[in-house]
């Protein structure tokens, strides 16, 4: 069921936007940008592959805001690339999100389903990881005084000619 709106719901949405780019000269770019988006959404739906249909809704609803009227150009289209964003990083955060509260904010099984990727806890939130670094004193006199020994040999070779580099 809801494979079957997705597939023909993008395109649908891709169809008003490309009407309405038809019928508003100024919006064109934009609302015909989100129509060719929202009927790849629904190709992509058909062939069942999540990560790109996300990224041509994304990609659907940046157009849609860039071409409301709501404020100048430069800032609808910047707010609208925030928005995809912040809606990407929702999407890919949310499985995490709802496994950690323990189901509090719940996330639907077709997310979870094709949002395969987790945080996990590290070592330093499950309880902590102690390093301990030790330094043997005498085996780091002895490199100092040899990469000594060596830069001194070879500023002399040059400086007497038995070497140029």
């Amino acid at each position: 069921m809801l494979h079957n709106i997705l597939q023909f719901g993008f395109p649908a949405l891709g169809l008003l936007c490309a009407v309405g780019g038809y019928l508003s000269k100024p919006r064109r770019s934009s609302l015909w940008t989100a129509a060719i988006a929202g009927g790849l959404a629904g190709v992509a739906a058909h062939y069942e592959s999540f990560w790109t249909m996300v990224t041509l809704v994304l990609i659907m609803l940046w157009a849609a805001i860039t071409a409301s009227r709501l404020i100048d150009f430069a800032w609808r289209f910047k707010a609208g690339m925030v928005a995809t964003v912040f809606l990407f990083a929702f999407l890919s955060f949310w499985p995490t999100v709802s496994a950690m509260s323990g189901g509090k904010v719940p996330c639907p099984q077709y997310i979870r389903d094709n949002v395969s990727f987790r945080l996990v806890a590290g070592l330093d939130l499950r309880g902590g990881l102690r390093l301990v670094y030790t330094v043997d004193v005498a085996e780091a006199i002895r490199d100092k005084r040899d990469r000594f020994y060596d830069e001194m040999r070879g500023l002399l070779a040059t400086s007497y000619g038995f070497h140029e580099g």
